[in-house]
């Protein structure tokens, strides 16, 4: 648990915009999880779908953003 909470606490000193802190955050979680892909998506009923703000790939070091799940094709996205 102690772990987690320091990770929080790292995520939670980040400053700037949106965009800048989920690409940090998912680095941060990414390197400090051992996790290889970190993604961070909004969206719900609303617009039909999700969109993907920040997806971190630890093996490629890349940060990808704006991919969209309909929930037309996944209908499990409708729930959330």
């Amino acid at each position: 648990m102690e772990k987690y909470q320091k990770i929080l606490l790292k995520v939670l000193k980040l400053h700037g915009d949106l965009e800048e802190n989920l690409d940090e955050a998912a680095t941060i979680i990414s390197s400090e999880l051992d996790i290889s892909r970190v993604s961070f998506w909004r969206g719900g009923r609303s617009n039909g779908g999700i969109s993907c703000l920040a997806l971190y790939n630890s093996a490629s070091k890349i940060i990808e953003r704006g991919m969209f799940l309909s929930s037309s094709l996944y209908p499990l996205i409708s729930k959330f």
